[in-house]
C-alpha cells in the first residue's frame, strides 16, 4: 500500500522514503548526486515488486499463499535466477518441492533481473544490506533510520536510549540465552516449580481433549499425544 496508494499522504511518504534512502547512501560515503540516483533506483525496484505482491487481507487467506511447486516449476517462473545453485549455496538439503507463496512476485523478480541494469540491482541490494545492518552501524545511521521509521512512519517522538536498543539486539540475536539468564535471576526455584506444575496441568488437559476429537484417527491421536509429551 505504501508504494501504490495515490492519496496525498502516501505520495508524501514515498518522497520522504526516497530522501531517507539517499541520506543513508550519503552516510555510507556515496556522493549526494549519485546517492539520489541510487535512491530512485531502489524505489523503482521496490515499486515493481509491490505491484505483484499480495495485500495484507489476501495474505490472511491460506489458499492464496500456498502453491506447492517443484524446483523445476519454480525455475520456470524465474529462469534468470539459478535456483539450484542458490539452494546449494545456502546449504539447503535436497529439495523436490516447496511452497511458493506468491508466484506473481517471483515472476516480477525475474523481470527485474532481465530489465534492470546491474548497477541499479547493486544499489537495491546495497540499500537493503545497509538498512538491515543499521543497528550495528554508527549512531548517525541509527538516528537517520529513526527519523524515517520511528518519527515519520510510527509517530514516535524520540529514539530509545542506547542501552534499551542494545537489550533489544541481544534479545533478537540471543533470545534463548537471554531468557535463561532472566529466568535464573527472576523466577527462582519456587517459580520454576510453579511453572512446571502449570505446564503439566495444561499438558494433561490437552491430552484429555485430544482423546475426545472425533475427526482424528487413533493413529493420528497417538502421534499428537507423542508430540504433546515432548513439551516437558
Amino acid at each position: 500500500d505504501y508504494y501504490l496508494k495515490t492519496d496525498e499522504k502516501s505520495v508524501e511518504l514515498r518522497k520522504k522514503y526516497v530522501e531517507h534512502v539517499q541520506k543513508i547512501f550519503e552516510l555510507a560515503g556515496v556522493p549526494a548526486a549519485q546517492a539520489g540516483i541510487k535512491a530512485q533506483a531502489v524505489m523503482a525496484i521496490e515499486t515493481l515488486l509491490a505491484k505483484d505482491s499480495l495485500d495484507r487481507v489476501s495474505r490472511r487467506d491460506p489458499n492464496k499463499v500456498y502453491h506447492k511447486l517443484t524446483v523445476k516449476e519454480l525455475s520456470s517462473l524465474a529462469p534468470e535466477f539459478d535456483w539450484v545453485a542458490f539452494f546449494d549455496g545456502v546449504g539447503a538439503p535436497p529439495i523436490e518441492s516447496l511452497d511458493v507463496s506468491v508466484p506473481p512476485f517471483v515472476r516480477a523478480f525475474d523481470s527485474i533481473l532481465v530489465q534492470t541494469s546491474l548497477d541499479d540491482i547493486k544499489s537495491y541490494m546495497t540499500w537493503h544490506l545497509l538498512r538491515d545492518q543499521t543497528p550495528a552501524l554508527p549512531e548517525v545511521f541509527q538516528q537517520q533510520s529513526f527519523e524515517f521509521y520511528g518519527k515519520t512512519l510510527a509517530g514516535r517522538k524520540e529514539m530509545q536510549a542506547r542501552w534499551k536498543r542494545c537489550v533489544d539486539q541481544v534479545d533478537g540475536q540471543l533470545p534463548d540465552a537471554l531468557g535463561r539468564k532472566f529466568v535464573e535471576k527472576t523466577l527462582g526455584e519456587e517459580g520454576m516449580k510453579r511453572s512446571q506444575q502449570m505446564i503439566q496441568g495444561i499438558e494433561k488437559a490437552m491430552g484429555a481433549d485430544l482423546q475426545t476429537l472425533n475427526w482424528m484417527t487413533p493413529k493420528t491421536k497417538e502421534q499428537a499425544l507423542a508430540k504433546l509429551h515432548t513439551v516437558m
